[in-house]
């Protein structure tokens, strides 16, 4: 698996066909393999074809952990970031398993790169496994904590969960973290804070958090309403444990929300634009296989006038 110079164009065109492949194949067959996806053979080769042999101190500093398995296998960000535009075409075709398999291999190869975590949340929240989600967005967030996608994402997921106070917490930061609103994400964060105003008919974030922190149930609701789910159950989701004793205060609360739940269909409208089309934003595209501007032509050198 180790990189060398006559890879990248192979793995270009993966890239390129790989929504091709994705989009033709049944969804009901068995996850591929990471060979199977990205074409590679089954160990890691050395320059010459022969089995990779690893020196002792590069050993040592893998197992010590100052270097990557990427590292140990010479397998450059670049190239790691090439794989992963495959895993994000698998995610945006909703080919959740293949995207799966994709991210958990780059994972193995840098477990401290924050957006494959990112990544493997966001699949965790599209196919449902809550928890996971919110292990895997946290972890990105402990490698970056300015990791607008991964922070908004958490803090949407936590309203869904029932955790109003820390989803809010998260909305508002990935947005003061994002001001140029760049990530999908925190388009979302941002209107569903703005949705939660309208809603509570107040305007200042101190106000819309002390009504947050007052009434956690009518927020909760709220966001539900706007996102267009209902209460979850899982091993760690707050509604599990207080969904009898809560019946009757949701109940009032979600009468009181009524008020601003008229507004909720503008909102909804301004949520879906900022939406990338699934019920978790996707992150942005890998970080170094963006497509780049194509080089501006040179223009020629005008000639001055010709002297007599």
């Amino acid at each position: 698996m180790a990189g060398t110079g006559s890879k990248g164009p192979r793995r270009n065109r993966l890239v390129e066909s790989e929504a091709r492949r994705s989009s033709t194949r049944d969804k009901n067959q068995s996850p591929r393999t990471i060979q199977e996806i990205f074409g590679l053979g089954g160990s890691a080769k050395g320059p010459d074809g022969s089995a990779a042999i690893y020196s002792r101190e590069d050993l040592i500093r893998f197992v010590s952990g100052q270097i990557t398995l990427g590292d140990l296998q010479g397998i450059t960000k670049d190239e790691q970031y090439q794989m992963a535009e495959i895993g994000y075409n698998c995610l945006r075709l909703a080919r959740y398993d293949d995207a799966r398999t994709v991210f958990e291999g780059l994972m193995a190869l840098d477990p401290f790169d924050a957006y494959f975590q990112t990544a493997l949340g966001t699949i965790a929240h599209q196919t449902g496994d809550f928890a996971l989600a919110d292990t895997r967005y946290s972890r990105a967030l402990e490698i970056n904590p300015y990791s607008g996608t991964a922070r908004a994402s958490r803090g949407e997921l936590r309203f869904i969960r029932g955790d109003a106070v820390s989803a809010l917490a998260d909305l508002m930061r990935s947005v003061e973290d994002d001001v140029e609103g760049k990530e999908p994400a925190t388009l979302r964060a941002r209107a569903i804070v703005e949705s939660l105003k309208r809603a509570f008919s107040i305007q200042g974030d101190r106000e819309l958090i002390a009504r947050v922190e007052a009434e956690p149930d009518a927020a909760v609701e709220i966001v539900r309403q706007l996102l267009g789910v209902g209460p979850v159950e899982d091993e760690a989701g707050a509604d599990s444990a207080k969904a009898g004793a809560d019946s009757a205060k949701a109940g009032a609360d979600s009468a009181k929300a009524g008020a601003g739940s008229t507004r909720l269909g503008s909102d909804a409208g301004s949520l879906s634009a900022a939406d990338s089309g699934g019920d978790a934003a996707l992150p942005r595209r890998p970080p170094r296989a963006r497509a780049r501007p194509r080089p501006r032509p040179r223009n020629r050198p005008t000639r001055g006038p010709r002297k007599g």
